[in-house]
């Protein structure tokens, strides 16, 4: 079976272009379901007992140690590329780099092999859960307090890659694992190495994901990136961070665009909308460390993995929203409410109501304290915004 493997929604499409499902390029050709992995034994001792998933560059099977009794997951080079030394170069070298990281929230590394055709392959931890995308997919725009908890985690993975030479140069929500363990919340392991710098330098020999020779995902590429540069640092990981908090946060992208190069100009030259303009109820620090990750000029983001982790856990879980940050123009008259019980505030579908003394939205009522806030820059007629201690209220006008 021939076709773009697209690696968000994980479709076979007739041909390479833009999923329909999602704002993602597919520009890579896979051929899935050549080899039969299933049932063999391979390196002597892992027992394969099915296929995981398949993308472009390669096949994840789940496997048992046989004579641990453990479960593994075993990256294939894709039977349509067991010949391209590059595509092995770039697994042996995602194997190496991923393992010198040695941090908790980087998917671990057992082991490395050949199969009998001389695919290589790598023994990694198995991962139960989903990834960040498949969770952006489920639910767009995500609460502060869940997203903080995953963002650190990745920064500090990050902060230790980077102290160690490594640059990762294709996060996206592809590459981060969620993983689900009892008990606790989700433990976030970044994925996917396989273009990796390390030192400063391109010593991969990499297979580039975009046509142009430019290395990584486009929408998450920062602009040095986008331009071509081969000197890349780790500031290309941060912004990365800042875009999937972004789109994590608003349910939409900071810079889109139809085609390829329409995006790399938006890349490079436009000003994202801050996400304090598009929904308020999340702490203004957010939109600040935001805004800081995606500056254009690396020189003005944040300089290692660390400073960012470490503005990220400053910022309060809740906010405090000052009156006169409401919201942008909503759509059409009405947005903002489903009914005169409940608010629903902001251009991100699906945000609730609750008490502003928690940090989030009043669904409004009477209150004979209240003063009526004059900000006609940011409302429609539909609505009136209401100062409240901690905070402010927004409920429909009386008709």
């Amino acid at each position: 079976m021939r076709g773009s493997l697209c690696p968000f929604c994980g479709s076979t499409h007739e041909a390479a272009g833009v999923c329909a499902a999602s704002p993602r390029l597919v520009v890579a050709r896979a051929e899935v379901g050549e080899r039969q992995l299933v049932g063999r034994v391979i390196g002597d001792r892992y027992g394969v007992t099915k296929l995981l998933g398949a993308g472009a560059m390669g096949e994840v099977y789940e496997a048992e140690h046989l004579a641990l009794g453990r479960m593994v997951a075993i990256k294939v080079v894709r039977s349509g590329l067991r010949g391209d030394r590059e595509a092995a170069a770039r697994l042996r070298h995602e194997a190496r780099v991923a393992a010198s990281v040695e941090h908790p929230n980087v998917c671990e590394v057992f082991d490395v092999g050949r199969l009998d055709d001389g695919s290589p392959f790598v023994v990694m931890e198995r991962l139960h859960g989903r990834t960040f995308a498949g969770r952006l997919k489920a639910d767009p725009c995500m609460a502060w307090p869940e997203l903080r908890e995953l963002a650190l985690q990745v920064l500090s993975a990050l902060a230790t890659a980077h102290e160690k030479g490594i640059v990762h140069c294709d996060l996206k929500p592809e590459n981060v694992f969620l993983g689900q363990r009892p008990g606790i919340g989700p433990v976030a392991k970044i994925l996917d190495f396989g273009i990796a710098r390390t030192g400063g330098s391109d010593e991969a020999g990499v297979v580039t994901s975009v046509p142009g020779g430019v290395d990584g995902t486009p929408y998450y590429m920062a602009p040095e990136q986008a331009r071509g540069d081969r000197e890349l640092d780790g500031r290309v990981d941060l912004w990365a961070v800042g875009v999937m908090l972004y789109e994590a946060l608003l349910g939409r992208l900071p810079f889109d665009a139809s085609n390829y190069n329409a995006l790399l100009v938006q890349i490079l030259t436009a000003k994202h909308v801050p996400v304090a303009m598009l929904r308020v109820e999340v702490p203004a620090g957010v939109s600040r460390v935001v805004d800081r990750a995606l500056s254009k000029a690396r020189e003005d983001r944040f300089a290692t993995g660390l400073e960012m982790l470490e503005a990220l856990a400053r910022v309060e879980v809740f906010a405090t929203v000052p009156v006169g940050r409401a919201m942008v123009p909503p759509p059409k008259a009405g947005a903002f409410f489903q009914s005169e019980e409940t608010v629903v505030i902001g251009a991100a579908a699906g945000a609730s109501a609750a008490p502003v003394g928690a940090g989030r939205w009043d669904p409004g009522g009477s209150d004979p304290e209240s003063t009526l806030v004059d900000e006609p820059s940011f409302l429609d007629d539909s609505v009136t915004v209401v100062r409240r201690e901690g905070g402010f209220a927004v409920r429909p006008k009386a008709k």
